[in-house]
């Protein structure tokens, strides 16, 4: 008898002992690949933010305990040899908890169920006006995101935004490669900072992809059976609009083949021999075309850029301003700065640290502030209209401000927003803070916070890091900008997105 060896090998499993529960932290995959695409994404959704919640409510929990008994235990120390023992415990407790709650979320928060700057909280509470608008300001999504880890932190916002985006992209992937094409569209969503490669660029990845092996085929024919039974007829939905994804040319692999982020780049050349004029609105016209909306920029007379350093604040600000001149060319810039970090473009006036070389710098600071606060004094008994040829910059201005008087800086706030506009000067104020009250809307300014905001177009900016070594990283701009909600300069508002600065005009890198 001839012995026959067995053809039929088990198969050997892809995943390791490591991978293996990842795939179930996530709804049921076989849903996804049986083309249940859109409420497994719901699914997904209502997973993370159950998720987020639960980890809010034990954080809250464990700080609420331990500071509760920490405290008793320090008040009844007298009662008791052990009560002494149990508030140092506690008070470690406590700490520990606050360290994990801002190594998890970024941010120090050692009251239970308070979250945002700490001083800030503190400030607007004892004012009846700043405590509600501080807790209008509040945004309990944000709040709940900075509980999931980063990965799925990038997933709930993908998720809460484009839903009916990733439900088209997936309905045209078959089974058994969707939820890798989940994963590859997330991965490309975290790494391009909200945006999605193309549909063709997609297919062209995944016509290189085989099918998951780890797939159970039997119950996606079950579930697609069960998918095919008779539905119930629907009354008519009402149609809202969605927000629309950007969409990224990705690397090519090939190296003949150049990488295109953007929109084709206008021939600088040519335009640089252009009347002055002329230049200004091809360049407008061409950063239109780029996918930057300038127009955005400047809706109202007073603009306030604001954002973290190094964000690109001033940047856009210099561009704002040397195109105005451009269009304009007997306007004049008058630009006053703490410090002397200033943007090399041409002004009518400039007021900086170098304007008093004798002195050291903060007192050299300080008179700029009094100069900024005389000019000011000296538009406000202008007639009307007499500064319309005028471009007023007011760069680190909560710098400048720090070195005024209350009744100064108070008089300066309520004259840009009652009586500036009427002088006819454009004016541009580039703060560095990440909400209002880094200028206004504390102390004796705590009225003007719902002025400033409907008086003012607010652009807020990216920035990222660069790693130069291993133990050094310096903060980078990207170039997006959009338009910021007043109370976090972090985040854009809702149709607000203005774009990203096409690399066609970025011709030097800061640092090399």
């Amino acid at each position: 008898m001839e012995f026959s060896p067995d053809i039929h090998q088990p198969v050997p499993q892809l995943a390791t002992k490591e991978t293996a529960p990842l795939r179930a932290d996530y709804p049921c995959i076989e849903h996804l690949e049986a083309g249940n695409i859109a409420p497994w994404l719901v699914e997904r959704l209502d997973q993370l933010l159950v998720r987020a919640k639960t980890e809010r409510a034990g954080m809250n929990l464990a700080k609420c305990v331990t500071l509760a008994t920490a405290s008793i235990g320090a008040v009844c120390y007298a009662t008791s040899p052990l009560a002494p023992i149990g508030a140092l415990v506690a008070g470690l407790g406590y700490a520990w908890s606050v360290v994990q709650d801002m190594t998890d979320s970024h941010c120090f928060a050692p009251i239970p169920f308070v979250r945002g700057n700490f001083l800030e909280f503190l400030a607007a509470m004892g004012d009846s006006e700043a405590r509600a608008e501080w807790f209008a300001g509040s945004n309990e999504i944000v709040d709940l995101m900075n509980h999931l880890a980063p990965l799925e932190r990038s997933e709930f916002v993908m998720l809460r935004q484009y839903t009916s985006t990733l439900t088209d992209f997936l309905t045209g992937v078959e089974a058994g490669k969707r939820f890798y094409a989940y994963r590859w569209l997330l991965d490309n969503f975290t790494t391009y900072r909200g945006a999605f490669p193309t549909v063709e660029q997609l297919c062209k990845h995944l016509a290189q992809v085989a099918p998951d092996p780890r797939i159970n085929h039997a119950q996606v024919t079950l579930i697609q059976q069960q998918s095919q039974l008779p539905q119930p007829k629907l009354p008519e939905p009402k149609f809202v609009e969605l927000p629309q994804p950007k969409f990224i040319e990705l690397p090519s692999s090939s190296q003949s083949e150049p990488t295109l982020v953007q929109n084709q780049a206008p021939d600088l050349k040519s335009v640089l021999t252009l009347p002055l004029h002329s230049r200004a609105i091809a360049i407008i016209d061409a950063l239109t075309n780029s996918g930057f909306d300038i127009a955005k920029c400047i809706r109202d007379q007073i603009t306030v850029i604001a954002g973290n350093q190094r964000g690109g604040k001033g940047t856009l600000m210099a561009i704002l301003a040397i195109l105005s001149k451009a269009l304009e060319p007997n306007t004049k810039i008058h630009y006053f700065t703490a410090g002397d970090d200033v943007y090399p473009f041409a002004c009518h006036r400039l007021v900086c640290r170098l304007s008093y070389p004798q002195l050291e710098g903060a007192k050299a600071d300080a008179l700029v502030a009094g100069d900024l606060y005389q000019y000011l004094r000296e538009m406000d008994n202008a007639n009307q209209n007499s500064y319309t040829d005028i471009i007023l910059v007011i760069d680190e201005a909560v710098a400048l401000s720090d070195y005024l008087s209350d009744e100064q800086k108070q008089w300066i706030i309520r004259f840009l927003f009652t009586r500036a506009s009427k002088k006819g000067a454009q004016i541009f104020v580039v703060l560095h803070g990440k909400n209002l009250t880094s200028w206004v809307g504390t102390k004796n300014t705590a009225g003007f916070g719902d002025t400033f905001k409907s008086g003012a177009t607010f652009i807020g900016c990216e920035a990222t890091s660069k790693k130069l070594s291993p133990l050094k990283s310096i903060s980078l701009a990207t170039g997006r900008y959009f338009l910021a909600d007043p109370d976090s300069f972090d985040k854009p508002v809702l149709g607000g997105e203005i774009g990203t600065i096409p690399d066609w005009l970025k011709t030097q890198v800061n640092p090399p």
